[in-house]
């Protein structure tokens, strides 16, 4: 619990720089200071943060190679699991997420305000719905820190620019698309484009 709680304050929320101590942590989250040092070591492990002596913790600065092989283990990890989410995804479980996706776009359709709250919950319910049919323990372990190395870049790159969540909207279409064929090689394909232009738009940015 405190390591998924830290994990998104730290993607979500603190920028580099924030200094994060085991006694606020332990307060904000109501728990005891035991689990917050666990799991502040398996996020320093995960290069999440980084400890200073006498101090605490601090949230680094993601280089472009973080940022790089975070996409690439994305990818590799993200089209593997599409592959597999299209074989193995029950009927019932199909029906629904692209039943759930077509009222999500058709509310964008309506949508003249920009809001991008329903285009970030079609991302997440699409990428956690593909984990979870894939199956696959070690895909969402290894994922686990890369994922809020990830999240952290795309906060800061691509956070508000409508344009590329409109583009994300067309890739997730593609790769909803593609389980509902069954398509097993197209699913994997869709998913690692979908994860390659996100990396590249970021990329840019941050050069």
């Amino acid at each position: 619990m405190a390591y998924t709680a830290i994990g998104a304050l730290i993607s979500d929320t603190l920028e580099p720089g924030a200094l994060l101590s085991e006694a606020d942590l332990a307060a904000q989250l109501g728990v005891s200071k035991t689990p917050v040092r666990e799991a502040l070591r398996r996020l320093a492990s995960e290069g999440l943060v980084s400890p200073i002596a006498h101090v605490g913790y601090v949230i680094p600065q993601l280089t472009y190679r973080d940022i790089r092989e975070g996409f690439e283990v994305r990818e590799a990890i993200e089209g593997r699991a599409a592959a597999l989410a299209c074989e193995q995804m029950i009927d019932e479980r199909l029906a629904a997420l692209v039943h759930v996706f077509a009222q999500g776009v058709a509310e964008l359709n309506g949508d003249t305000d920009h809001d991008l709250t329903v285009m970030r919950r079609l991302n997440d319910l699409l990428h956690e719905t593909v984990l979870e049919c894939a199956d696959n323990f070690r895909f969402n372990q290894i994922l686990a820190g890369v994922r809020n190395q990830v999240h952290r870049a795309i906060r800061a790159y691509v956070q508000n620019d409508y344009g590329r969540y409109e583009a994300s909207l067309l890739e997730h279409r593609a790769i909803v698309d593609a389980l509902e064929r069954r398509d097993v090689a197209g699913a994997e394909a869709a998913m690692r484009s979908h994860v390659q232009s996100i990396a590249s738009h970021v990329l840019k940015r941050y050069r």
